[in-house]
């Protein structure tokens, strides 16, 4: 029989998260991936877990009003390369835009976004298909952020933003998310994969799951105390991602047991705390009442 290895994930975040905005939890251990993919998609007529639905702001996380306020920057990028980044996002103001907006406003919104994410440079610059080079990875990342902020969303979903990035670009891309984050004064959600050491301190909140189930969500100072509890501390000149995930993974079949009873013992001892209980109160969410 095939064994099940663990599923451990990273999720971060910039920005303050609002009391009423429910964070993805599946008991099966479903790709978290998939979870990301539900959360800001138009398809959905309304989030429900449980008989109990979601709240955003207030307010029901309805279809309408989630594609209102949520943006989805996927993992892919997906680009016309023959065209320049200034004409690319020209062509996305007037998609998204609509007719609200008089030219002369998509206009000065697209050089906003420009100067917001720095592809002011490269604003005249091809993006590049297989056979014409182009504007670099980490400014296609850029570009794929600039796209969906053009209206203006409090909520971005981003997936594995750093995937396919060296340590620098990397490191660059989560800056530029820092600072659209502080600058606008947006929610930014993100799954990312073995961050480095800087990359990880830019965070302000991070949610680890393992094997379906919530292992931590709260603050970087609040996670190293909840490790050191454990009898678990993060060990110094380390990388704390690192130490996380190794701590919430089997790391060999011979051991494979006491590292699943180790990971259920970390999320227990989540599960029981007192932040872990006021995670699950906030993100509770409201009875179902059919009208």
């Amino acid at each position: 029989m095939e064994r099940k290895r663990l599923d451990t994930r990273c999720v971060c975040s910039f920005g303050e998260a609002s009391s009423d905005t429910a964070p993805l939890k599946n008991d099966r251990g479903n790709d978290l991936l998939r979870g990301l993919d539900i959360l800001p998609n138009s398809f959905i007529v309304q989030l429900m877990v449980g008989g109990m639905y979601w709240m955003v702001n207030g307010l029901r996380a309805t279809r309408d009003y989630m594609k209102k306020v949520c943006a989805y920057v996927q993992q892919d990028d997906l680009f016309v390369g023959s065209l320049t980044v200034e004409e690319h996002l020209r062509f996305m103001a007037k998609l998204r835009m609509g007719h609200k907006y008089s030219t002369k406003d998509k206009e000065n919104r697209v050089q906003d976004v420009m100067n917001d994410l720095g592809l002011k440079d490269s604003a005249k610059s091809l993006i590049g298909t297989r056979t014409r080079r182009g504007i670099s990875g980490g400014e296609k990342k850029r570009l794929a952020f600039a796209s969906e902020i053009l209206t203006s969303p409090p909520i971005l979903f981003c997936d594995e933003p750093t995937s396919g990035l060296d340590a620098f670009l990397a490191f660059q891309v989560i800056t530029v998310l820092k600072r659209l984050a502080e600058k606008k004064r947006m929610t930014i959600l993100l799954t990312i994969h073995q961050p480095s050491s800087q990359v990880f301190e830019l965070f302000d909140r991070i949610y680890l799951l393992a094997e379906g189930r919530v292992a931590f969500c709260g603050t970087q100072a609040e996670a190293q105390e909840m490790w050191t509890k454990l009898k678990l501390p993060p060990p110094k000149n380390f990388n704390p991602s690192d130490h996380y995930l190794t701590t919430l993974s089997a790391k060999h079949l011979k051991q494979e047991y006491s590292d699943r009873q180790r990971v259920k013992a970390i999320c227990d001892f989540y599960r029981d705390s007192e932040l872990g209980q006021d995670t699950r109160r906030e993100s509770r969410g409201h009875q179902f009442i059919s009208e």
